[in-house]
C-alpha cells in the first residue's frame, strides 16, 4: 500500500463508524462513544497527515467531504432517535428540526455549488464553522448519555453553524474558478489577502513589460 493513501483511508474509515452511531445510540453506550471518538480522531488527523507529508489530493478532498456528510447525517439521526421523545415532551422538537433542516439544506447547497462552479467536492474549513462544531461534537454524546438536550447552548451552536455555512456561500459566490481552496479562515481575511495578491500582481505588470522592452 502506498503511504500517500493513508489520509484517504482515514477519511473512509469514518463512514462505517458513522453509520454505526444510530444503531448504537442509547443501546451500547461504550461502543457508541468509541465509534464517535474514532470519527472525530480520523476527521482531525486525516488532514493533519495529508498536509504534514504533502499527500493532499483531489481524491482526498472528496473522501473528506463524503466522510463529513455521512458523519453529520448519522450523528443527527442518532440524536433524534435517542432524544426525539424528550424534545417532543418539552415542545421543542419542531424548533430543533427546523434549525437542523436549515443547517443541512445550506450545507447541501454549498457542496452542490462547489461541484457545479469549481468541479470539485469540498467544504471550506472556516474558523467560524470549526468553533461552532467543536462544542456540538462534545455535547452530543453527553446529551445522549443523559437523555437531555442542553437546549439553549445546542441551539446556539446550530445557529452559529448555519451562519458559518452562509459565510461559505458568500465566499463561493465571490471566488473565481481558479481561486478555490479549502484552507480559509474567514471571508474577511480571504478578501483582504485576495486584494493584496491582486495589488501585488498589478504592480508587477509594468516591471515585466519594462523588461520585455
Amino acid at each position: 500500500m502506498k503511504k500517500r493513501y493513508i489520509p484517504n483511508i482515514m477519511s473512509l474509515a469514518r463512514i462505517p463508524f458513522s453509520i454505526a452511531l444510530p444503531f448504537l445510540a442509547g443501546r451500547h453506550d461504550i461502543a457508541f462513544l468509541v465509534c464517535y471518538l474514532l470519527c472525530g480522531f480520523f476527521d482531525v488527523f486525516d488532514g493533519v497527515v495529508a498536509r504534514r507529508f504533502h499527500w493532499e489530493s483531489k481524491l482526498g478532498e472528496k473522501m473528506d467531504t463524503l466522510g463529513d456528510v455521512v458523519f453529520i447525517v448519522c450523528t443527527i439521526v442518532a440524536v433524534m432517535l435517542t432524544l426525539g421523545p424528550t424534545l417532543a415532551e418539552d415542545g421543542l422538537a419542531g424548533y430543533v428540526y427546523v434549525i437542523i433542516g436549515v443547517f443541512a439544506a445550506i450545507r447541501a447547497f454549498n457542496v452542490a455549488l462547489t461541484k457545479i462552479k469549481f468541479n470539485r467536492w469540498g467544504v471550506i474549513h472556516l474558523r467560524s464553522a470549526r468553533w461552532s462544531i467543536i462544542p456540538l461534537y462534545i455535547l452530543f454524546p453527553i446529551c445522549i448519555q443523559l437523555g437531555k438536550v442542553f437546549n439553549p447552548f445546542v441551539a446556539l451552536c446550530l445557529v452559529l453553524s448555519a451562519l458559518a455555512a452562509v459565510e461559505e456561500i458568500f465566499i463561493l459566490f465571490a471566488m473565481e474558478k481558479d481561486e478555490y481552496t479549502m484552507s480559509l479562515k474567514s471571508y474577511w481575511e480571504w478578501k483582504r489577502d485576495r486584494e493584496k495578491l491582486r495589488a501585488y500582481a498589478a504592480e508587477a505588470v509594468p516591471d515585466k513589460e519594462a523588461v520585455l522592452r
